[in-house]
């Protein structure tokens, strides 16, 4: 039985702005701005235009493979089976990494309201992602839906604080110079990369050919705009120096203009926000794991598809190994480790489309900007990105994730003498 087409371009691109804004950005702008200072809206648009590169060439290779795999599809249908083994552990392993961490703040939102041991939280807001996912797409992407828009109306409440302050700041000044700017930009790029985790709803897209692409180009500006705003607002509302010191910038800036009662506010806005990321990234998840056991990678059980058209076991098995990280308590590399296998993916779909344009040199349909004949830039342009931005990750995390990739290599060679005995 095949996943059902139920995703319209909105949800689908209220689905790629929710998985894209995540968590991080609550977090990772008083880091940039106390590197950057005033200008720090400039990281994020340099961060953003970074990131689309990337996107480009995920957006072309979604309309051509419109599979649930994702950047494992790509990498398996240009560079080879193998390969598109190791994207595909690679991935599944930073989703459920991610998933585990950001469970985890999640809790630590409950917690300041239940009183609830963050363990406990954690696996709460798992449990609760796979009821939901199990119950069908459409009911998981009307989920999506609002908690990103909830997730949405935080950032907006920002800009609604700072903007009228705007003329009080030079928003021109780098504290640490252009420098500083792409040192904040490579901290703020991780906030962009959601877009890897969006493709994988390709077959439960209706048309995904025509709006896949969209949805990724719509989601990313968006994004885009929001983040720059966000940004401006922030230096406006308060003095750079001070958001750039604080742990928690923006429930800074929200109490500082409406009082300590608005801090419970923010405190939910912050549980839809951590827990609509926990809920698509294992929606991410789940299509990837049922792709691989569509291809025979993996047992193909995981391909078992329920009455509601969900790919029941692979959902079950991808909340119940996440529910397990979330106990193993310090996981404060995940971030890093993730960022890596992100990177070394993006290289190699982004080579992918490279190989795909020479193999395809009349290729209808969506055709990613910025060619030299029939040769993607973009591609090029992802390619030498995602690999300097490796450099700004700290050794272990590259040790680590090189560590698994390796274990990815032997996975595949014992997969290998599995099918032929």
């Amino acid at each position: 039985m095949a996943l059902a087409r139920e995703l319209g371009l909105f949800t689908t691109t209220m689905a790629g702005i929710g998985v894209i804004l995540g968590a991080g950005i609550y977090a990772l702008i008083g880091e940039a701005i106390a590197i950057s200072g005033p200008g720090a809206w400039m990281s994020f648009l340099f961060a953003g235009i970074v990131a689309a590169f990337s996107a480009m060439s995920y957006a072309e290779l979604s309309s051509v493979y419109p599979k649930a795999g994702g950047g494992y599809t790509y990498a398996r249908e240009e560079l080879g089976e193998k390969i598109g083994f190791l994207t595909g552990w690679a991935l599944l392993f930073g989703i459920m990494l991610s998933s585990a961490t950001v469970s985890i703040g999640f809790s630590n939102y409950l917690n300041a309201f239940l009183n609830i041991p963050p363990t406990i939280g954690a696996l709460i807001i798992v449990a609760m992602s796979c009821g939901i996912l199990l119950s069908g797409i459409r009911e998981s992407g009307k989920v999506a839906v609002v908690s990103t828009i909830i997730e949405l109306s935080g950032l907006l409440i920002i800009i609604f604080i700072g903007l009228p302050h705007i003329s009080s700041v030079n928003l021109f000044e780098m504290h640490s110079g252009f420098s500083g700017v792409i040192t904040g930009a490579a901290i703020i790029f991780f906030s962009y990369l959601g877009f890897e985790d969006l493709v994988k709803l390709a077959e439960e897209v209706k048309n995904p050919k025509k709006n896949m692409p969209r949805a990724i180009i719509l989601s990313l500006i968006l994004v885009g705009i929001i983040y720059i705003l966000v940004a401006i607002a922030a230096v406006s509302a308060m003095p750079w120096q001070t958001v750039g010191a604080s742990g928690a910038p923006l429930s800074d800036i929200v109490v500082s203009s409406f009082g300590p009662d608005s801090l419970a506010v923010i405190s939910i806005i912050a549980l839809f926000a951590t827990g609509n990321t926990v809920l698509l990234m294992l929606l991410a998840g789940s299509r990837l794991v049922y792709s691989m056991a569509v291809d025979k990678e993996i047992f193909s059980v995981f391909a078992t598809v329920n009455r509601h058209k969900t790919p029941s076991i692979a959902i079950i098995a991808i909340c119940g190994i996440t529910a397990v990280m979330t106990l193993v308590g310090n996981i404060g590399f995940a971030a890093s480790m993730t960022n890596f296998t992100l990177f070394v993916s993006f290289i190699l779909v982004n080579l992918s489309l490279i190989m795909f344009r020479r193999r395809n040199k009349n290729h209808k349909g969506f055709r990613a900007p910025l060619n030299m004949g029939n040769f993607p830039l973009v591609g090029l342009f992802g390619i030498l990105t995602s690999a300097a931005f490796i450099f700004f990750l700290d050794l272990t995390a590259i040790l680590t994730g090189s560590i698994l990739f390796a274990l990815g290599l032997l996975a595949f060679y014992v997969k290998e003498s599995w099918k032929k005995k």
